[in-house]
């Protein structure tokens, strides 16, 4: 069975997604106002790279797809939650080398898998490694290159107004393109990355440095892999 079109369909959405957000998220700050935009979003990459853990939840939309993100990242140990592309949710956790994947048998179907093979698949935990053809899906799970991605500049970066995001109160670093927010008091990580249009969305970070715990699922499948 081939589960090729499952790899486009996730993790080249995910690659365009993830750029998009980087571009919106171009800028960000902190308690650090009265600094330069740049000088903010250097304190904000070295605060969010410092994070134990995180939790990350929100939407994106890219090219007439939403995606509909909720994880839980631990720092050197991987993540878990759940992805939802229009509609169709499925389990994630990442884990060293592996990434594990359960989804109902809707979403097999819809990745080209036949009928009866999707029925074979529905709800079971399958195991693929995370350098292969989910790549960009496992990166999801590592809160380093998550942060890499989405804490990229693009474009002439601006500090915006103080607000209130999520409860906290936020300077927002803005760009062409989206805006980051920043917490204001204490360290400077990442509330809010936003974008508007039809290719925009927002993700929120929250739960910083709690205690959680990421562990393999037990009965998994290994994943064929596409030649």
């Amino acid at each position: 069975m081939s589960l090729r079109l499952l790899a486009c369909l996730t993790a080249g959405l995910f690659a365009v997604a993830l750029a998009g957000c980087g571009s919106s998220s171009s800028s960000s700050t902190s308690g650090l106002a009265s600094e330069s935009p740049q000088t903010i979003l250097n304190s904000t990459r070295t605060a969010a790279n410092s994070l134990k853990s995180v939790h990350a939840a929100g939407t994106i939309n890219s090219g007439g797809q939403r995606i509909d993100l909720d994880l839980d990242l631990l720092d050197g140990v991987g993540g878990r939650g759940q992805i939802t592309l229009n509609g169709l949710a499925f389990q994630l956790v990442g884990l060293g080398k592996y990434a594990y994947l359960k989804a109902p048998a809707q979403v097999w179907e819809k990745a080209g898998a036949p009928a009866t093979a999707a029925q074979a698949l529905d709800g079971k935990w399958l195991r693929t490694p995370a350098s292969g053809q989910f790549a960009s899906i496992a990166q999801l799970t590592d809160i380093h290159q998550l942060f890499t991605q989405l804490l990229k500049p693009h474009g002439k970066l601006k500090t915006g107004a103080s607000s209130t995001v999520a409860g906290q109160k936020v300077v927002a670093i803005t760009s062409s393109e989206g805006t980051l927010y920043v917490a204001a008091k204490g360290k400077p990580y990442p509330v809010q990355l936003a974008k508007t249009g039809s290719d925009g969305g927002h993700l929120t970070f929250d739960h910083f440095n709690d205690s959680i715990s990421v562990t393999a699922p037990t009965n998994t499948v290994d994943l064929p892999q596409s030649g």
